[in-house]
């Protein structure tokens, strides 16, 4: 099922096998374009791989759908930061703290 998909597909990246997971990824994003979590994860492989303006591109999506997702909004500021666009970083730092002020990721 998806859910296994994407737990596959993570660790396949957590084991930094980027040509493995990202397809999977992308399987995960067209058969259930609203699964978050799975764009989340793939969002990190993309900065992982310095591809900054695809992730930005994948979470400003999955964020207009899931205007919740703390971790989504930290991951996008994480891909702001690496193309050195500070003020776009600092917002959506704070945002995730704003949403989930008692992650200690979000305090750094």
């Amino acid at each position: 099922g998806i859910l296994e998909m994407n737990n596959k597909a993570t660790y396949v990246s957590r084991a930094e096998k980027n040509k493995e997971a990202e397809p999977l990824f992308k399987q995960l994003l067209v058969s259930d374009p609203k699964f978050f979590t799975a764009a989340g994860a793939y969002s990190y492989l993309l900065l992982s791989e310095k591809r900054y303006d695809e992730g930005i591109e994948l979470l400003k999506k999955t964020l207009a759908n899931h205007p919740s997702y703390a971790r989504g909004y930290w991951r996008l500021g994480q891909l702001y930061a690496g193309k050195g666009m500070k003020d776009q970083a600092s917002t959506s730092f704070a945002k995730a703290k704003e949403l989930d002020p008692y992650d200690t990721q979000y305090m750094q």
